[in-house]
């Protein structure tokens, strides 16, 4: 190693070292003297590559080092050992690990043999598992040797090695130093005049910010170690023998080292994971219930449909549902027949809406029952609170038995199943039956003797008539009825007649059998269109009159004949309503149904828009607090965990300048630092996750139960944010930090 021409300032004018030249050989001790602000310090600063800003030139194997960090640390990681007055230990981790890790950093190979010999030769092998701290000064000087020579260094420089050490373990640091100088060069720099000189090969004395003196003590000019004798670094990054073990490793050393700080950092950061996680609970609490109130209050899950044509209200048939069955993906679609119902009771009678309930769990879980139980037989019936107390007289009507009945005449004995609870005004006093027993109502309105029927023209010229659907024979005389036609009888086409010639006389039964109709007359009412129509307003056939059927003993009555297929179709029970039950039920979702509906044709209501649309003004606005307060929560751990990450760059400045003289590089440090932050986010978030999940397992979670609404709730998937969010947190917080730190010169960090 050669020194040519030193010069360092400080400032414009204060030389510490004056045009200083020296050449030193590959091995041997070699003691630098001189009183306190010599230099000393500072050439060896300089010729071990920790400080660049000198003038002239360091000369390593002929070639001359630059003054570039990268370039400087290469040196340093393969060529340069430091022992230190301060020792220079990391106090986090062990003997072994301080010594191994100076091999890590540089690529070598550990090489067990070669650790335990020199772990022996110098007295540290029963010390190995020993944290520094517990070390005395000596100890750890040998230690700081021995982590020198274990990597194969060919340049120890020592720095005031036995400045804080009495005489006895100076004279042992000497030692081994001596014996470390054998085959390698050993440059000291001390105040220890006596002790430099008994053990030292050559001694080198500052004055002035000047060699004043070089005396050579048997100095040898013959290297004893070779180039090849030391271990193979080229080609390997620094660090490159560091696993995630050593780094992990690592980082629980320091939080061991640093718990007292560590502990109140670590449950700030926990109690801000817990918070969030409420968060999380209470927004899934919010949706929940506000999808309760949805479905269950406002039934903004469902959609009516009714079938609306041509200002009219048609039953649906097959071909109709199918179609609507076709317009989306529905949870449920519950077609029935929408109609008022009479119950009566111990002399009570009380008029009442029907609702429908087809046994499936999806829609008993719809209905809030607060007595009984849901429907299991076709005769039961659930009535709500106001209902049972207007026909009991109480809500404890259980089992009790009760008349269900009509306008068409149709009645039936049911019974009691249960009473439920109405969520809003425009359910309340609603009777929900089984879908058997609304097919018996829907049936029995088409039996019915009374309907309405009048042409289609006069939609608003209705007239009530008696209703006999006779089918045609098998082989009858009548050839041209067909499917959507009808004949009449004389009483019919009179009332047909009247409807659209209002004052024209009647036509008699033996003039329509012979004939003698006008044909202004007759063409007014044969080929007329005929709607049939439900007392409610329900359309359930239109059909056109093709003729005059004679009865051989008139009944007086108007009469039908139809076809087999068109009497089979009016007998069938009715429906004139449609439940459609939505999967997505939020605005978007019922826009969408909407949207697919009205292209399809089909008439809908959504009668809880407005209703539903103040409350889901409310639920944004919630949602609003609920993101504010999440932001707020991360906001003050991003400042807390920055806060935390400056904390631990300047509690470990020691340990940075350490390790940077060691030849760790910037990704190094990086990633210790990085090590350190995410072992401390993760822990931070599992311990979160596991508070929150033990406090959901033992129930305490209910004590967000408010009046049976469920405020907080838990999902599995809140863990997995707090985990993450844990995790990285702290790593975000202190990424700026961390890069600074892991781009600082190292006599920069020396200086914090």
């Amino acid at each position: 190693m050669k020194l040519l021409n030193i010069i360092k300032r400080y400032g414009n004018d204060h030389e510490v070292l004056k045009d200083i030249s020296l050449e030193l050989d590959n091995c041997g001790l070699v003691s630098i003297l001189g009183p306190s602000g010599s230099g000393k310090s500072t050439l060896l600063n300089i010729a071990g590559m920790l400080d660049p800003d000198y003038e002239g030139a360091v000369v390593y194997s002929d070639k001359p080092v630059g003054k570039s960090e990268s370039e400087m640390r290469k040196l340093r990681a393969e060529r340069i050992g430091f022992v230190f007055q301060e020792y220079n230990l990391i106090n986090s981790i062990s003997v072994k690990e301080n010594i191994l890790t100076s091999l890590y950093l540089v690529g070598s190979d550990f090489a067990k043999t070669k650790y335990t010999e020199v772990m022996s030769r110098f007295g540290l092998t029963d010390l190995q598992d020993r944290l520094p701290g517990t070390l005395s000064g000596g100890e750890k000087q040998r230690v700081a040797i021995v982590r020198a020579l274990i990597r194969g260094s060919s340049v120890i420089l020592a720095d005031e090695p036995t400045g804080n050490l009495d005489e006895t373990n100076a004279e042992g640091v000497f030692e081994a130093l001596r014996e470390a100088s054998r085959d390698r060069l050993v440059v000291v720099a001390t105040h220890n005049e006596a002790l430099a000189c008994r053990y030292s090969d050559r001694v080198i004395k500052l004055r002035d910010h000047v060699v004043d003196i070089d005396m050579d003590l048997a100095y040898t000019a013959s290297a004893l170690l070779q180039e090849t004798d030391r271990p193979e670094t080229k080609g390997r990054r620094s660090g490159s023998g560091l696993n995630t073990a050593w780094y992990l490793r690592f980082s629980v050393g320091n939080f061991r080292a640093r718990k007292r700080k560590m502990v109140s950092v670590l449950l700030v950061t926990i109690m801000a994971l817990i918070c969030s996680a409420m968060v999380l609970g209470l927004y899934s609490g919010f949706q929940g219930l506000f999808g309760e109130i949805n479905k269950d209050i406002l039934d903004s899950d469902k959609i009516i449909v009714r079938n609306y044509g041509d200002g009219l209200f048609r039953t649906m048939d097959s071909d109709y549902l199918e179609r609507l069955s076709e317009t989306g993906d529905y949870a449920k679609l519950l077609p029935w027949y929408e109609c008022k119902i009479n119950i009566s009771a111990v002399g009570r009678t009380v008029e009442t809406r029907i609702t429908v309930c087809d046994g499936s769990e999806f829609m008993e879980n719809r209905i809030q029952i607060v007595k009984g139980e849901n429907i299991s037989k076709e005769n039961e019936i659930i009535i709500e609170e106001k209902t049972a107390r207007e026909v009991f007289g109480e809500t404890d009507c259980i089992s009790h038995e009760i008349i269900v009945s009509d306008d068409t005449g149709y009645s039936r004995v049911c019974f009691v199943s249960g009473v439920y609870r109405s969520n809003n005004e425009i359910n309340s006093g609603t009777t929900i039956i089984s879908k058997e027993l609304n097919t018996e109502l829907a049936s029995g309105t088409t039996e019915a003797d009374f309907i309405f029927t009048y042409p289609e023209s006069l939609t608003e010229n209705r007239t009530v008539c008696r209703f006999e659907a006779i089918k045609e024979p098998e082989s009858g005389a009548v050839e041209d009825i067909g499917h959507g036609k009808l004949m009449v009888n004389s009483s019919g086409f009179n009332e047909i007649l009247r409807l659209v010639k209002p004052g024209h006389a009647p036509v008699s039964q033996g003039d329509l059998s012979a004939g003698n109709v006008p044909a202004d007359v007759f063409d007014a009412v044969i080929g007329r269109t005929m709607i049939f129509q439900r007392l409610d307003m329900t359309v359930f056939a239109r059909m056109e009159i093709s003729g005059i059927f004679t009865e051989e003993d008139p009944s007086g009555s108007l009469v039908f004949l139809v076809s087999r297929e068109d009497a089979d179709m009016m007998s069938a029970p009715l429906i004139n309503r449609a439940d459609l039950y939505l999967k997505d039920f939020s605005a978007g979702g019922r826009q969408a149904a909407a949207e697919k509906l009205k292209d399809a044709g089909i008439s809908y209501e959504l009668a809880s828009d407005r209703i539903g649309a103040q409350v889901m003004v409310k639920m944004s606005v919630i949602n609003v607090i609920i993101v504010v307060v999440s932001v707020v929560i991360v906001f003050l751990s991003l400042i807390l965990c920055n806060f935390s990450a400056k904390i631990n760059i300047i509690d470990r400045t020691y340990d940075i300048g350490v390790l940077k003289s060691l030849g760790a590089s910037g990704s190094v440090i990086f990633r210790i630092f990085a090590s350190d932050t995410l072992l401390m986010g993760s822990f931070a978030g599992f311990t979160a996750c596991a508070v929150v999940c033990m406090a959901w397992l033992t129930g305490m979670t209910d004590l967000f139960v408010i009046e049976g609404a469920t405020v907080w709730q838990f999902r599995a998937w809140h863990l997995l944010p707090v985990i993450v969010t844990g995790t990285l947190l702290p790593l975000i917080a202190g990424i700026k930090e961390i890069m600074t730190v892991s781009k600082m010169k190292i006599m920069d960090s020396v200086k914090r």
